[in-house]
């Protein structure tokens, strides 16, 4: 069994394919759902549960981060707020922790010692709007548009659909998921260069390829 966490949040709402593509197995408890909606009373709930998760379970959480935090639900009337911070990452202690949010990589990095080390995998910047990306000069100079950004979007979900399997159905390490998963990015890099020519894509994801995280 592994558990989602799935913060509902309008601005993550194409990674819902992902949910009605495990949807037999959250039925059938093999993927236990955490949801966390907007509101106090809903995070409060989900803080709770993600404590309660046993050790030497497998985790996923699929949402936006930072560097010091990952964020629960959010709304057109509720602001964002942290769910976990870096200072109660030991909440993950001697567990399977993967991260599919931005700057995780650098979350795990810096939650290792209160994780006891356990086993991870994170990423860098994926961006989910075209905002994300302003300020970032190695986005920047690829002179995107919104038709970009949903384009990788798409590839989050085939991406983040091959890893939630992988995890779910193999007893692989985080480290041989993410082989897998680099694999998978650099066929889709050759398919974008050499049939699609869209460079764009192709250099979004070299980018995921790149900042890819695990211990």
């Amino acid at each position: 069994m592994i558990y989602l966490i799935y913060p509902v949040d309008p601005s993550i709402s194409f990674l819902d394919k992902i949910l009605e593509r495990f949807s037999d197995s959250i039925e059938h408890g093999s993927v236990q759902l955490i949801r966390c909606e907007a509101s106090d009373e809903s995070y409060a709930i989900a803080k709770d549960t993600i404590n309660e998760i046993p050790e030497n379970s497998k985790i996923i959480f699929m949402g936006h981060g930072i560097p010091s935090a990952i964020y629960g639900g959010a709304s057109e009337l509720y602001e964002r707020k942290f769910l976990i911070s870096l200072r109660e990452m030991n909440t993950f202690k001697n567990k399977t922790l993967v991260l599919m949010s931005c700057y995780s990589g650098k979350l795990l990095l810096s939650s290792r010692k209160d994780r006891n080390f356990s086993s991870s995998l994170g990423f860098g910047l994926l961006p989910s709007e075209l905002l994300e990306t302003k300020g970032k000069s190695k986005f920047e100079k690829l002179n995107l548009i919104e038709s970009d950004i949903e384009d990788y979007q798409s590839c989050l979900v085939e991406m983040f659909c091959k890893l939630t399997d992988l995890l779910l159905n193999t007893t692989q390490t985080t480290e041989q998921i993410a082989d897998k998963l680099k694999l998978f990015i650099n066929t889709k890099i050759n398919t974008c260069i050499f049939e699609l020519d869209n460079r764009k894509l192709a250099n979004l994801l070299y980018f995921t390829h790149e900042d890819m995280h695990h211990d």
